[in-house]
C-alpha cells in the first residue's frame, strides 16, 4: 500500500541516510539537557528510567517496522492509523504527531540557543529564531540537501560523544555504585516519561518512508539500528553524569551544564569546548530531523484533506513540500517565543519536553491500538504471541507515561486539550472549504 501519485515525494534516501535521521532526531537536546536532570534527580536509578524508555521505543519501533512492510506513506504513524481507524481518529493521530514535532522542534532550538548563550553571551531567543530561519531555507531547497546536512551533523556528534566517553571512562578511578531502586518506582517512571522524547526519532524514519529507497526493507532496519545505538549511548553518558553529579554536591546552575562538566573532567578545557560544540551540533541535527518529519506529517494531512490543500504543494525541481516546511517553521517559532515569555528559563526545556512527550505518547497509543486491531482481525498481521506481546508492552508503558505526565502538570493537559480543539477547528475549516 503506497501513497504515490500527484505531488509525491522522491525516493532519495538510503539506509545510512535513514539511520542518520533517526539517530539525529534522538541524540539531540535529550542527551545534553535531560541526562543531567535524570542524574541529579535519580542517581543510578536513571539507568532504569532509560532502560524502560528504550524498551517502550523498541516495542513501538517493532510495530512501526511491521507497518512499514505494508504501508508506505509520508505521514508516519498517521499513515498507519488511517488504514483501519475512523477518519477523525486518524486525523487526531496526525495532528498530535504534528504538535509533537512542532514542540520538539522548539525544545531543540531552545536548548541550542541556551548553549550558544552560555558560550558567547548572545541572547538565546534571537539565536533560536535565527536557526529556525536557516533550516527553513535548507529544507525548502530539498530532502537531499537536508539529508547531507543531517548525516554530517550526526556523524560529528557521534565522534564527539565517542571521544568524551572514551576518555571519561579512562579517567574513572572508581564507580561509586550504590545499587538500584533508591527511589520509588513512581519517580523512575516519571523521568522515563520525560526522557522518552529522546527516543522518538524512530517515528521520523517512518515519516520519511516515501522518500527512502526500498522502504519495506530499510525502514524497519533503520528503526532498530537507531534505537539500539542510541540506548547504548545514553546509558554510557548517564553513568558519567551520575559520577560527576556525586562529586559536585549541588554546585551547578543549569542541568544542561552537567554533561559539559563531564567533558571537562575527561579532557579539561578542550573537552568542555569539544562537547559544547557537540551539543550545539546535536541540537541542530535533532532540530533538522524534527522539522523535516513535522513538515511531512503536515504534507500527509493535507493530501488526505485534513489540512488546507496548499500544504501538499511540492517544488517541482526538488520535491520539497515547501509550504508545509514554512508552516512547521512558523509554529515552532511561535512555540519557542511563547515558552520563553511564560516559563522560567530553567524549566523551559523540561516543560517543552513534557508537552512533546505527551503528544508523541498519545499518538503512539493510537498507532499501537491500530496494530493490535489488525492483529485481531488478521488482515495485515498474524495474531502471533510476539505481535500481541510487543503491542501490549508498548501500549502499557505508553499509557503509564501519559498518565504520569498528565498528573504531574495539569497545565500541560489543559494546554494540550486547547491545542487539540484548535486542530479540529483547522480540520473542519479545511474540509468546509473543500466542500
Amino acid at each position: 500500500m503506497s501513497e504515490k501519485g500527484e505531488n509525491s515525494l522522491r525516493e532519495s534516501l538510503g539506509l545510512f541516510g535513514a539511520v542518520m535521521f533517526g539517530i539525529g532526531g534522538m541524540i539531540g537536546a535529550g542527551v545534553f539537557a535531560l541526562s543531567g536532570l535524570l542524574a541529579v534527580k535519580l542517581g543510578w536509578d536513571a539507568i532504569l528510567s532509560i532502560f524502560i524508555a528504550g524498551l517502550t521505543s523498541i516495542s513501538t519501533g517493532y510495530i512501526y517496522g511491521k507497518f512499514s512492510t505494508v504501508v508506505v506513506g509520508s505521514g508516519g504513524g498517521f499513515s498507519y492509523t488511517k488504514t483501519i481507524l475512523r477518519s477523525k481518529t486518524a486525523f487526531l493521530t496526525g495532528w498530535w504527531f504534528f504538535l509533537a514535532y512542532s514542540v520538539a522542534g522548539a525544545f531543540y532550538a531552545g536548548v541550542f540557543g541556551l548553549y550558544v548563550e552560555i558560550m558567547t553571551g548572545f541572547d538565546h531567543l534571537t539565536v533560536s529564531i535565527f536557526v529556525i530561519i536557516i533550516f527553513f531555507v535548507l529544507n525548502y531547497i530539498g530532502i537531499e540537501e537536508s539529508a547531507k546536512a543531517e548525516s554530517f551533523l550526526t556523524m560529528f556528534k557521534l565522534v564527539v560523544l565517542g571521544v568524551i566517553v572514551f576518555f571519561g571512562y579512562i579517567n574513572i578511578e572508581r564507580i561509586p555504585f550504590n545499587g538500584f531502586f533508591n527511589h520509588g518506582l513512581n519517580d523512575i517512571l516519571i523521568y522515563s516519561a520525560t526522557i522518552f522524547i529522546a527516543f522518538e526519532g524512530f517515528d521520523i524514519i517512518a515519516t520519511l518512508s516515501q522518500e527512502i529507497k526500498d522502504p519495506k526493507r530499510n525502514v524497519i532496519r533503520a528503526i532498530f539500528y537507531s534505537v539500539i545505538i542510541v540506548t547504548f549511548i545514553y546509558i554510557t553518558i548517564i553513568i558519567l553524569d551520575i559520577i560527576i553529579v556525586e562529586s559536585l554536591h549541588g554546585n551547578f546552575n543549569l542541568y544542561e551544564e552537567i554533561v559539559l562538566l563531564v567533558a571537562e573532567d575527561a579532557l579539561g578545557k578542550i573537552g568542555y569546548l569539544l562537547l559544547m560544540s557537540g551539543a550545539i551540533v546535536s541540537t541542530l541535527s535533532a532540530y533538522n530531523a524534527t522539522l523535516t518529519a513535522g513538515s511531512r506529517v503536515a504534507f500527509a494531512l493535507s493530501k488526505e484533506k485534513h489540512f488546507p490543500s496548499k500544504l501538499n504543494s511540492v517544488r517541482g525541481d526538488s520535491g520539497s513540500p515547501y509550504v508545509a516546511v514554512a508552516i512547521a517553521s512558523f509554529i515552532i517559532s511561535f512555540t519557542i517565543v511563547y515558552a520563553d515569555l511564560f516559563y522560567d528559563i530553567k524549566l523551559v526545556s523540561f516543560t517543552l519536553g513534557k508537552i512533546s512527550s505527551l503528544a508523541f505518547l498519545l499518538s503512539f497509543i493510537l498507532v499501537q491500538y491500530a496494530f493490535l486491531k489488525h492483529c485481531f482481525k488478521k488482515d495485515f498481521f498474524d495474531g502471533t504471541l510476539f505481535n500481541y506481546l510487543a503491542g501490549f508492552i508498548a501500549m502499557f508503558f505508553s499509557g503509564i507515561f501519559t498518565i504520569i505526565i498528565v498528573l504531574s502538570d495539569i497545565k500541560v493537559l489543559v494546554l494540550y486539550i486547547l491545542l487539540t480543539i484548535f486542530g479540529f477547528v483547522i480540520e473542519f475549516l479545511s474540509s468546509k472549504k473543500l466542500n
